[in-house]
């Protein structure tokens, strides 16, 4: 922008006032203020015209600029108008000249004179003119006649336009930056021209110049850079001479890729090697008018693997590999994990996180990668893939879903449930071996919706109906003698749907009914509990225990007839359940749901209140107070399956997903090898 221009803008909140001030004056009177009037206008054959106007008054200070502004608007005003600048004026008076630019053939234009003073703009009235076109540009000079790309040179003739962007300065067919402009003197950049310029020509408002002057960009002489090699982001020093300073202008490519310029001058510059080439050598070019290469290449280093871990893993668990001259952009880096693609998380010239492929198979896997193109690294180690599920041998009774399951330390127990019937055969379930044994039956025929625990050795079994009966009895099963005897029944009321117990020190904790009572096996005693409130009548949900608490939740309120995803947590010293997080799966009923010796409990499948079957399998972590999704069963979506727990493993199975299964799956999160 202009200074004058910078002035008139400034001016812009006063231009009303003067212009109302000149309309309402027919005849001139001095006000002390500067004014001025446009005389008149006079085109010219050839084109071009004579404007000449009179300064009336200057008033109190001194004149900075004046002229005549002129639009195809009916109000020119400064910034849009095209424009005639005269300089300072000294007093008052005529003052005159001819423009020879940015007048157009036959086209009716507004025009007015204008002064300028520190604080002040003063408008002259419009009058209008039909213009006899313009003058083409003249070219004397330019100055130097051969220049670096982004260099300032100076053109001498005439009939330019006063406004920068009128004037076109073409090196051959690349116009250049016109950075300020007069009649008779344009300022340019040179551009980066598509083709080596020989001459330059103007084009004023559209008219070419009369002539064009010879011009020669000097181009690039590359002598060396340094170092020779070295990796992604690395600081090489170019050097040679002839070089472009404007950096907006300069151009670096290692092969066909572009290169960050840190720092230029006529004899060096500082670049970066840039992460996205990754073809190794590299052609390192200057691109200007022309392309321009030095003749010795760049090297970039091979990336090393020093190390990955973990090297036991599961498919979607992350790994970090380590070592040099790795790209630090995450697409650059081409990872396979069995000859699968691993997806790079994040990187950095010395790490990589990787998430491991999920349709990887068992077992042991090489690793390999590539930064560089067509030059993989292959990792020393090789990372064992393990799998969380192992389906074992089917239960070799009736299929079913919804029976009652215990497991002591050694063994799981299952039985009862229906599968259109209601059945009430029991079986023992060995692991070392995957073999069920079938041991005496359950003594109440046609039991359903019972629930199950371990305490010590033995199995109990209790709450469930029996046609419209809520049953209050417990049962236990002894394995040593497998023998079933009847306990102490539950006080209050059974539950008309499967009511989930827990187990913490000993001793069961079985809610029914909107209440809870705590079961002492050594006293064969029940003592009634704090009960959470906003469970109200409360089943087909999940409980479970961890070190000295108890959780219950996720299933179905029968009072508000929906499904909760709240879980609460029990502390037996202080009788008083607390919220812990929500579940953040689908909310659901008949889930199955177990413990491992990790901390950590699980909860999965189950059916939504759409009646839609689900499979996910989620895990809880009571310490963060966190819920994470783990790997999927792999079986049919269902509900009403159960697990129990032996050791580090659980055993997940039955349930019905349009039909009654007997399918049986072991999950271990450690992974099956």
């Amino acid at each position: 922008m202009t200074d004058l221009n910078r002035t008139f803008i400034a001016f812009l909140p006063v231009l009303i006032m003067f212009m109302t001030a000149a309309c309402q004056e027919e005849k001139y009177t001095d006000k002390g203020i500067p004014e001025v009037e446009l005389i008149a206008v006079r085109t010219l054959e050839d084109g071009g015209a004579v404007f000449e106007g009179r300064i009336l008054s200057a008033g109190s200070e001194e004149v900075t600029e004046h002229g005549f502004l002129w639009s195809m608007e009916d109000n020119p005003l400064p910034g849009t108008a095209e424009k005639v600048l005269l300089g300072p004026a000294y007093g008052t008076g005529a003052f005159t000249d001819t423009a020879t630019a940015d007048i157009k053939l036959g086209q009716l234009y507004y025009t007015r004179a204008f002064v300028v003073t520190p604080q002040r703009l003063s408008l002259g009235d419009v009058t209008t003119f039909t213009g006899n076109g313009s003058q083409p540009a003249v070219l004397i000079s330019v100055t130097p006649s051969e220049a670096v790309c982004g260099d300032t040179v100076l053109i001498t003739g005439r009939n330019f336009s006063f406004t920068p962007g009128n004037n076109i300065v073409r090196f051959d067919g690349t116009p250049g930056k016109v950075l300020s402009s007069g009649p008779e003197e344009i300022t340019v950049i040179v551009p980066m021209a598509e083709e080596h310029p020989g001459s330059l020509g103007i084009e004023v408002s559209g008219l070419l110049s009369a002539n064009t002057l010879p011009f020669a960009v000097k181009p690039p002489v590359l002598t060396s850079f340094s170092p020779a090699t070295g990796t992604f982001n690395d600081i090489v020093t170019l050097t040679g001479n002839n070089f472009i300073t404007d950096t907006s202008l300069a151009r670096v490519y290692f092969n066909e890729t572009r290169a960050e310029i840190t720092e230029v001058s006529r004899t060096h510059y500082t670049v970066r090697v840039p992460p996205a080439n990754n073809i190794s050598p590299a052609t390192v070019r200057f691109k200007y008018f022309n392309s321009y290469s030095y003749s010795e290449p760049f090297i970039l280093k091979q990336a090393v693997i020093s190390g990955v871990s973990p090297t036991k893993v599961k498919g979607g668990d992350i790994i970090v590999i380590s070592g040099e001259n790795f790209n630090p952009v995450p697409g650059m880096n081409a990872i396979k994990i069995g000859g699968l693609d691993a997806r790079v998380v994040s990187c950095s010239s010395t790490e990589i996180s990787v998430s491991v492929p999920p349709g990887l198979q068992p077992g042991n896997h090489s690793l390999s990668l590539v930064t560089l193109q067509g030059n993989p690294v292959t990792c020393p180690e090789t990372i064992e893939v393990t799998y969380p599920w192992r389906r074992l041998n089917d239960f070799p009774g009736p299929a079913r879903s919804s029976p009652v399951v215990f497991a002591t330390d050694t063994h799981g127990y299952m039985g009862t449930g229906h599968d259109g019937t209601k059945l009430n055969d029991f079986w023992r379930y060995t692991p070392s071996s995957d073999e069920w044994t079938r041991v005496s039956d359950f003594p109440i025929p046609e039991l359903y919706f019972a629930s199950g625990f371990a305490i010590g050795d033995r199995g109990y079994v209790t709450l469930g109906k029996v046609d419209d009966y809520y049953y209050r009895a417990v049962t236990r099963y002894t394995p040593a003698t497998d023998t079933w005897e009847f306990m102490s029944n539950k006080p209050g009321d059974g539950s008309s749907m499967k009511s989930p117990v827990f187990v913490i020190n000993g001793k069961a904790y079985v809610p029914a009914a909107g209440e809870m009572y705590e079961y002492d096996p050594a006293l064969n005693a029940w003592t009634k509990k704090a009960y959470p409130a906003e469970l109200q009548y409360f089943g087909s949900g999940v409980a479970f225990s961890i070190g000295n608490k108890g959780y219950m939740g996720i299933g179905w309120i029968h009072n508000q007839s929906e499904v909760t995803p709240r879980l609460f947590e029990y502390d037996p010293v202080t009788d008083n359940w607390k919220r812990m997080a929500d579940f953040p799966g689908i909310p659901r009923t008949n889930s199955v749901f177990f413990t491992l010796p990790n901390g950590k409990a699980y909860v999965g499948l189950g059916i939504e209140s759409g009646d839609t079957y689900l499979n996910d399998m989620w895990e809880f972590d009571p310490v963060a107070n966190i819920w994470t999704r783990v790997e999927d069963f792999p079986g049919s979506a269902r509900y009403s399956a159960v697990a129990f727990s032996i050791g580090s493993k659980a055993y997940i199975g039955f349930g019905y997903d349009g039909g009654h299964r007997r399918d049986l799956w072991e999950f271990s999160p450690g992974g099956q090898n």
